[in-house]
């Protein structure tokens, strides 16, 4: 089993990072949990937290870390899975609102499965699908009394989420600007600077079509598809090509 530093090593939880406009940023976990916290309240989550996860993930961000830490025993698998523990668990926990003893059961289970995790997909966890993994967890509304069931489901669903070796990394933004043509961490910055949400009414608009017809179009229910046109939130990657071909006619 890996050494989980969530729990072992106090200056772990705030090594994380954003580039947000080229400006490198250290960013403590308090700012993390309280953007996830707005974003399961329905509220749009700012572009600046896009860039964090990825590149905390990456290479470079674990090499910083061990160096900064030379007389800690540990290593590269023990980072990279511990801080996939502290994204995949703060986005749960709030979630289901777990309590103390709940929150024990989920690190149990979250570390088995994070273990089952292969060393050569290591480097790789830069890719990790963070917002669709999250749009999974945040669309979850379980029965009072089965919250154990939808979370055990919902981390063995996790593997899904995670970047398959040998996989091409996603390409660069495209001259067109289409939110699907860059990076899924910028997603949700370019859907906004891009007139997206607009771009979506006016479609409606020339088809003369409720909300509830163009959602239809893209393949989502009516409540999600709300929160693009208001600007509330920005599509799952898998989603894009449908909007694209619903705003240039093409459905």
């Amino acid at each position: 089993m890996f050494r989980n530093l969530y729990f072992q090593v106090s200056s772990f939880i705030d090594f994380n990072f954003s580039d947000f406009l080229d400006q490198l940023d250290e960013v403590r976990e308090e700012y993390l949990e309280a953007r996830i916290r707005e974003g399961l309240r329905g509220e749009d989550i700012e572009p600046y937290f896009d860039p964090i996860i990825p590149l905390t993930l990456r290479p470079e961000s674990c090499r910083s870390f061990i160096r900064a830490n030379p007389g800690l025993p540990i290593t590269e698998r023990d980072y990279y899975l511990s801080k996939l523990f502290q994204y995949v668990s703060l986005l749960i926990k709030n979630k289901f609102r777990l309590g103390f003893e709940q929150l024990e059961g989920l690190r149990e289970r979250l570390e088995e499965v994070l273990d089952q995790i292969p060393d050569e997909l290591l480097p790789e966890l830069h890719r990790f699908d963070w917002w669709g993994f999250y749009e999974l967890v945040e669309q979850c509304d379980p029965e009072p009394g089965v919250e154990g069931q939808t979370i055990n489901a919902i981390l063995g669903s996790l593997s899904t989420y995670l970047p398959k070796v040998g996989a091409q990394s996603p390409p660069d933004r495209s001259a067109s600007g289409a939110p699907g043509s860059i990076p899924i961490g910028q997603v949700r910055k370019v859907w906004h600077e891009g007139r997206w949400p607009e771009k979506l009414r006016e479609a409606r608009a020339r088809r003369d079509q409720v909300q509830k017809q163009a959602a239809d179009r893209c393949g989502v229910d009516l409540e999600t598809y709300k929160k693009w046109e208001q600007g509330r939130g920005a599509p799952a990657e898998r989603c894009i090509p449908r909007i694209i071909q619903y705003i240039e006619g093409r459905e």
